[in-house]
Order: C-alpha cells, then structure tokens, then sequence
C-alpha cells in the first residue's frame, strides 16, 4: 500500500479487499494469488530505495555505522513514531 501511495505503477492493494465478499470468507476462496509475498515486497521495496538515492538523494536516510553496517531508507527524515 505504500508503494501504491507513493504512485508507484503498481496494483492498487485495496482492490483486493473490495472485492472479499462473505460468501469468498465462508469458502476460504479468498484471492491471495492477488498479493505480493515477503521477497517480491522486499524487491520491490529495494529498488524504489535505490531509485530514489540515484534520483533523490535527499530523500534518503543512512543508519547505521559503515564498518558495522548501514541501512538505507527512502525517506528524508525518520519520524519520532511510525
């Protein structure tokens, strides 16, 4: 829903929710096919953050220590509470 919010061209993930209806929740039909799993998120997910630093550097946040590590993430500033 994020990448979608952030209009990237991807299916719209409330879609998938209009469209549950009680008989799909009594039939365990529900379309799950329709979703994304953990890896295709992260991809996902991993190519925005590097297109953003190669288009937007300043809209990339660094954590992290070079020698231990650092991890990047594709928003300007980190909130107090997400």
């Amino acid at each position: 829903m994020v990448l979608h919010n952030l209009k990237i061209d991807l299916p719209d993930p409330m879609d998938l929710v209009k469209g549950i209806t009680p008989q799909l929740l009594l039939e365990g039909a529900l379309p799950l096919d329709r979703l994304y799993n953990q890896g295709e998120l992260d991809a996902l997910v991993a190519a925005y953050t590097a297109w953003q630093a190669a288009n937007h550097p300043k809209q990339i946040t660094a954590l992290g220590e070079a020698s231990e590590g650092v991890v990047f993430l594709p928003v300007a500033e980190l909130k107090r509470h997400y």
